[in-house]
């Protein structure tokens, strides 16, 4: 079903009465299925900023969401057991999620075939209703979209953390201490920094220790969930103490910033013959209906950025996943989304019509204080086979 059919579905079901005469939950539910069909990750302080704005309160707000929701799924209830219990399509909210899916509804039986039907079905209930749990029980769940590789492929997987290269000098207080600067990331560019400027040779000298952002924990612990419920594991490393070679050999996830000029913007550059990340920027050169873009990575600020995700085969019988951003926000919102079920269903639905894919996908996540109100797609191009 493509996104004009569902907005006839939904404009139908507004216009009867049980939805006409309630505004509020006529507005809410048009706003879910527009946020549905356009791939939002949809969460209680995202509905609320963007039905309220800066009315909103996150800490009374998030509870009035859930109240609203819960109400539109009872109007939804009794409008498809009245007036609306001829359509052909159900709209359903399932309950733990926001996320809106169109449903056929059910024929429903005379009341003559479920008569003759009856024992027969209660004979074949019987026979193989232990059976029938013993596999519901027992059965394999179904390896997530894009993330089958990683558990099934047999290769090692590394998260890579990307983390950041450390100075010891003399710092802006005039006291001796940690400090970080962009332009060198690794012994090497320390020793050629020296090199032009010998006069620091005795004031520099690099850190015995790196550090990270919040959003490392974040990652590892939505990874490994994700890991965990596939029966599988992966090993931590950090970028600044990763040598290429690491990342080629076996499955590998990298989370983290651009900035730090870390190992796997090659990697992606290579991956990625319609992208190319240089200078902070990150250049799209087009593809079949997709016009070439240009993307600023570098944001001075915490409400906005964009944020990468590219799902990549290594080429070895082994696959790569990267979560680039600027700061943390952006990692933090695309890791979550591409280890939701739901939401990787949902990205699946849109863009591969519903099969798994090699992808880059370029959001804006905008957020407060590190955190994501909202992760809305800009760009989704498919890596094609070469």
């Amino acid at each position: 079903m493509d996104a004009n059919q569902k907005k006839e579905i939904l404009a139908h079901v507004l216009a009867q009465s049980t939805f006409s005469k309630s505004p509020t939950s006529s507005v809410l539910l048009e706003y879910l299925v527009s946020a549905t069909i356009a791939g939002t990750d949809l969460k209680e302080m995202t509905i609320g900023v963007d039905l309220l704005g800066d009315k909103f309160d996150s800490e009374s707000g998030n509870a009035r969401i859930r109240v609203n929701i819960y109400n539109l799924r009872k109007k939804l209830d009794n409008y498809y057991s009245g007036e609306g219990k001829e359509d052909e399509w159900r709209i359903v909210i399932e309950k733990g999620q926001y996320r809106v899916d169109f449903i056929p509804a059910k024929a429903p039986k005379s009341e003559t075939q479920a008569f003759g039907r009856r024992v027969a079905v209660f004979l074949i209930a019987a026979l193989v209703l232990s059976w029938g749990i013993f596999f519901w029980q027992t059965r394999p769940n179904p390896a997530p979209k894009f993330w089958k590789d990683f558990f099934k492929n047999g290769a090692a997987t590394n998260l890579i953390i990307g983390d950041s290269y450390g100075l010891m000098g003399e710092v802006g207080t005039g006291h001796h201490g940690w400090f970080r600067d962009y332009g060198i990331n690794s012994l090497d560019d320390l020793y050629t920094f020296l090199e032009a400027h010998p006069e620091l040779k005795n004031k520099v000298t690099p850190a015995n220790y790196y550090y990270t952002t919040e959003m490392a924990a974040f990652s590892a612990k939505e990874l490994g969930e994700l890991f965990q419920r596939n029966k599988a594991d992966f090993a931590i490393r950090f970028s600044t103490r990763t040598s290429y070679s690491d990342i080629v050999l076996g499955n590998a996830i990298y989370v983290g910033p651009i900035k730090n000029d870390n190992k796997f913007i090659r990697l992606f550059n290579e991956g990625n013959p319609q992208f190319k990340i240089e200078n902070n920027q990150l250049h799209f050169a087009g593809a079949a209906q997709q016009a070439a873009k240009d993307f600023n990575l570098s944001t001075e600020g915490l409400v906005s950025e964009y944020a990468i995700v590219s799902r990549m085969d290594g080429g070895k019988n082994n696959a790569r996943f990267v979560f680039f951003s600027d700061h943390d926000i952006g990692v933090k919102a695309t890791v979550e989304y591409f280890t939701n079920k739901d939401s990787l269903q949902a990205f699946a639905d849109r863009y591969f019509e519903g099969r798994a894919a090699n992808f880059t996908a370029v959001f804006e996540t905008t957020g407060i204080e590190r955190n994501s109100l909202r992760l809305s797609p800009v760009l989704v191009s498919e890596i094609q086979a070469r």
